[in-house]
């Protein structure tokens, strides 16, 4: 079985992306949320992606993975998704979820805060790629009968990406056109909505070009 090389790399950059900014003590409630959650969501995704590389380097020179690699991969694919639906969830309840919605927990941005939150942004994106690299290498190192067996588990984690994405994409969105002042810089924050948009245009069957 082909086995890519590459993937401690791609995988070994989840436990680096959020490295989560400090807020200052007067911490805007909804982006510290955003923070806790992301850091969270690292933590426990990141602990799935490393095991799932780990079983992928056992079956490096098998022809076929066990029933119970198997069985830990669909387990460790199952906590991706239950981690970006959790995070999505958390952010949602910050956010337009919380009382008065975006028109008041998207308003009074300084620019420190543009910023913090621009970087979650960024960081929320390199580990949506982060994920979706994984997913491609775990579907290129198994067999057609193993990516089968994992088919459901492989497709749940990409349908819990937009779920992931969206209140982000949206609480950013407000914040953009809510800021009070013409004097605050928005560049990289526009520039990271863009990144976030574009997460949910591809879907993981084109991106790795086969059918789960």
């Amino acid at each position: 079985m082909k086995f890519a090389s590459s993937i401690i790399l791609t995988l070994g950059l989840s436990s680096s992306v959020l490295a989560v900014p400090v807020l200052e003590k007067k911490a805007n409630t909804p982006l510290a949320a955003i923070g806790a959650s992301l850091s969270t969501l690292q933590q426990t995704a990141g602990a799935d992606q490393v095991a799932i590389s780990n079983a992928l380097a056992s079956i490096k020179n098998d022809v076929t993975a066990s029933a119970q690699i198997i069985a830990a991969l669909g387990v460790n694919l199952t906590g991706i998704a239950t981690a970006l639906q959790t995070s999505g969830n958390e952010i949602y309840t910050a956010t337009a979820g919380a009382a008065g919605g975006l028109a008041v927990t998207a308003s009074g941005f300084t620019q420190y805060e543009i910023d913090i939150l621009t970087t979650y942004i960024i960081q929320a994106v390199d580990f949506v790629k982060s994920v979706r690299a994984t997913l491609t290498v775990t579907v290129t190192n198994l067999t057609p009968e193993a990516r089968k067996a994992v088919a459901s588990e492989l497709a749940a984690v990409e349908a819990a990406i937009r779920p992931f994405v969206t209140p982000l994409q949206q609480f950013a969105t407000a914040v953009q056109q809510a800021r009070g002042s013409a004097t605050l810089t928005i560049t990289g924050l526009n520039n990271a909505i863009r990144g976030l948009l574009q997460l949910t245009l591809s879907a993981i069957t084109n991106l790795i070009g086969v059918q789960l």
